[in-house]
């Protein structure tokens, strides 16, 4: 099963397996959202996670702070990726039907992360799609992690882009204001 890893980029113990994955997307060329990890730059996240499975890192994500957003808003499973050889197919809800969801362990570790290591006003995820799929998947997280996510009704501007990339649909604590704007 998979286990999730968290730590800041200067203390993470996989950072050469976390930069063969990077290198892997930008060199394939065939996520539809490659380009994205052009301007990604390891120093600049808050922390790093990878999900690994017998051994070896199947998964990466981030948590990053922009300077576009105020101190204290992160944004969780940032630039999530999943080998390709390790990914879902044929449309499971959990992971190849084994009774968990990758994404859910990954953000569950963030989370507590989040909690245990980092200031925060406000975190998030986000995505630019299928807000139907995200109520489902943010409804079971909750009941597996026992957390409060809501799926944002509006989409929110995260970034300086153009409507597709930074107008997204949020996954956040209902506890606490969007700081964003969503028109």
């Amino acid at each position: 099963m998979l286990k999730s890893y968290t730590d800041k980029p200067d203390n993470f113990k996989y950072i050469e397996e976390y930069k063969h994955f990077l290198n892997y997307i930008v060199e394939r060329k065939t996520d539809y959202l490659w380009k994205n990890w052009l301007d990604f730059k390891i120093e600049d996240q808050s922390a790093l996670t990878v999900g690994i499975d017998n051994g070896e890192v199947k998964v990466i994500s981030s948590i990053v702070n922009k300077p576009i957003w105020k101190k204290g808003v992160y944004r969780l499973l940032n630039r999530y990726y999943v080998l390709d050889s390790y990914r879902d197919v044929g449309g499971t809800k959990t992971h190849r039907g084994e009774g968990y969801n990758i994404a859910h362990i990954l953000l569950n570790d963030q989370l507590e992360y989040l909690n245990s290591n980092l200031k925060y006003l406000f975190y998030f995820l986000s995505r630019q799609k299928n807000k139907r799929f995200l109520n489902y998947w943010v409804n079971t997280f909750n009941k597996k992690y026992d957390k409060n996510l809501t799926v944002s009704d509006k989409r929110y501007w995260v970034c300086n882009g153009s409507a597709f990339n930074c107008h997204q649909i949020l996954v956040y604590n209902k506890d606490y204001d969007i700081p964003f704007t969503h028109k």
